[in-house]
């Protein structure tokens, strides 16, 4: 999931079971503050797009914890995105000694495939949970038109992916 939303680790293991849609159209986490994880800024608080390898990893997350509150409850603790970061980070040095690889390179990673892709910074930004900018970004229109445009981003970025 880190891979194919771009979001920031805190944001994917914080997740509560209720935050993750993954029928009808736009099949989406929502990333939001909530008693068992903060969000960096309030610009963070947004709609990811679920596509590809994100939206199977969703579905299964969902089926291995039937019945819990959180997606990640083994981690649903103040610093359980530090330890998985850790593990990540550890899993990650069995395949590259290149100290510039890192779990975060995902999140740049996806900035790189929505660029290449041709996505409108807009889009990006909120995608990835950056400023918009003008006041016209961040107050008008609904979030269905905004999540709509988000997953065509997205499914362009992951056509570009490996």
């Amino acid at each position: 999931m880190l891979e194919g939303t771009g979001c920031r680790g805190a944001e994917v293991v914080g997740l509560r079971v209720e935050d993750v849609q993954v029928t009808g159209p736009y099949p989406h986490i929502r990333v939001m503050w909530h008693e068992n994880r903060r969000v960096k800024t309030k610009v963070s608080i947004r709609s990811v797009p679920l596509v590809g390898d994100a939206l199977t990893a969703a579905k299964e997350a969902l089926e291995l914890v039937k019945g819990e509150r959180m997606l990640f409850p083994r981690y649903a603790y103040e610093g359980g995105p530090d330890t998985v970061s850790q593990a990540l980070m550890k899993h990650l040095r069995g395949f590259t000694t290149n100290k510039r690889h890192v779990v975060y390179s995902l999140r740049h990673n996806m900035k790189d495939l929505l660029v290449s892709a041709g996505v409108p910074e807009r889009d990006e930004h909120r995608i990835l949970g950056h400023s918009l900018g003008g006041v016209g970004n961040r107050v008008y229109g609904g979030d269905i038109a905004k999540l709509k445009a988000a997953a065509e981003a997205m499914n362009l970025a992951h056509a570009l992916m490996p």
